[in-house]
């Protein structure tokens, strides 16, 4: 039986009544089928699945990523609960001080003691772009995964020649300096994330020009942390890109 008020025609219903339009009936099936599942509960619509993954971000970087926001509004509560206090005296108000003092001291250790998915991807992008700046870029090959493809100006690299691609860049234009520019940009979801980097590079003999890199990133959760495994060159200028 289709659950009740459903807009669907029955399993036995006549072609007349399903329509004789080409592909009428594999489309009425696959909406029964979905019907039967929204139903029983055992799927969420896009929509809901959306708002549910913008809700979960938005608390997560509330109490864990950027907690000061919520502690300057607590101790706004607090400040004002304190001024009632000075003018009233009692013990009402008196006790009504501890909650706000208590939830900004327990939001601050939560957020030193928990380390986001963005937390530990922005880490590790600062550390690989620190690598490029000391001259060193084989020391990031520990954050790329083994399937990683980086495009770079029409051509594609794999692990293997990345960084001699990279060292060679780096000796030939004589680069003196790459500069992370924040703030970073990065959206994980569930076992992966996408993320775009913007860099400053500062080349030539007499280290007097500069070039602004604009990078889409795309990580991966591996059994020992976060890899990339994809890179993809999208724009470079001698002025600073404007975001978007």
């Amino acid at each position: 039986m289709l659950p009740e008020g459903s807009p669907l025609p029955p399993p036995g219903a006549t072609e007349a009544h399903r329509g004789d339009r080409p592909g009428r009936q594999d489309h009425l099936a696959a909406c029964r089928l979905r019907h039967y599942r929204h139903a029983e509960g055992k799927t969420f619509s896009r929509g809901a699945r959306g708002s549910y993954n913008t809700a979960v971000d938005t608390i997560r970087i509330i109490f864990l990523e950027e907690p000061v926001y919520l502690c300057v509004a607590l101790g706004i509560v607090e400040l004002f609960v304190l001024v009632i206090f000075l003018k009233r005296r009692t013990r009402k108000t008196k006790w009504a001080l501890l909650p706000p003092a208590v939830l900004a001291a327990s939001v601050l250790v939560l957020a030193a003691a928990v380390e986001t998915d963005r937390e530990k991807i922005e880490a590790a992008t600062r550390e690989i772009v620190g690598a490029f700046d000391a001259g060193k870029p084989e020391d990031a090959a520990g954050y790329l995964d083994d399937e990683i493809s980086v495009t770079f100006r029409g051509e594609r690299l794999t692990r293997k020649t990345v960084i001699e691609h990279a060292l060679g860049v780096m000796k030939n234009r004589n680069v003196a300096r790459v500069v992370l520019l924040e703030p970073l940009k990065t959206t994980p979801d569930a076992d992966r994330a996408d993320q775009t980097v913007k860099v400053k590079v500062v080349w030539g003999k007499d280290a007097r020009k500069q070039l602004f890199m604009k990078w889409k990133v795309r990580w991966v959760r591996r059994a020992d942390g976060w890899r990339v495994i994809k890179a993809e060159h999208l724009s470079w200028s001698p002025t600073p890109i404007l975001p978007r």
